[in-house]
């Protein structure tokens, strides 16, 4: 069954609350070595030590080391490491940069939804004599961006 737009609508301003402690946070970089080889060096704990309590060999604690600064590890394998440690990984999926929440994503992208499509309508009534002035434009562009934003129409993920 497929949710009701009312529910989404709900579900984001939920999210929205929800994010803001994360977005303050979203700034703060993974320290160039990884936190993996951080948190292990800022507890004392030795390569052979954490390979141990994770049951494999100390080359192994490395390679975890060497993917986690490159990006590369899996959540599984650093929520193991995590614990190995006493510690606990959090995550979260917040706004991109120029982006101060959901709502302006969904904006933004109703926007780029409402140029593309129309543009193709431009391009063909162009053809036909019928263009519309540039003024008209941009109100339709506006309105049927706000009908794609409220009716979360799948046409606002078309274009990037």
């Amino acid at each position: 069954m497929k949710p009701k737009k009312n529910d989404l609508k709900k579900q984001r301003q939920i999210l929205e609350k929800k994010l803001v402690p994360w977005f303050e946070l979203s700034g703060e970089k993974r320290p160039p070595i990884g936190w993996i080889k951080a948190i292990r060096g800022a507890l004392g704990i030795t390569t052979g030590q954490l390979a141990r309590r994770l049951g494999i060999n100390q080359t192994g604690v490395v390679r975890y080391e060497q993917r986690e600064a490159e990006g590369k590890i899996t959540l599984e394998t650093l929520n193991d490491v995590a614990r190995a440690m006493h510690c606990k990984v959090v995550y979260a999926i917040v706004p991109d940069d120029g982006f101060q929440s959901l709502e302006e994503i969904l904006n933004h992208q109703a926007d780029v939804a409402a140029k593309a499509i129309l543009k193709k309508v431009s391009h063909s009534m162009r053809l036909e004599k019928q263009e519309v002035s540039g003024k008209d434009k941009g109100s339709q562009q506006i309105r049927l961006a706000n009908e794609l934003k409220e009716n979360l129409d799948s046409r606002l993920w078309d274009k990037k």
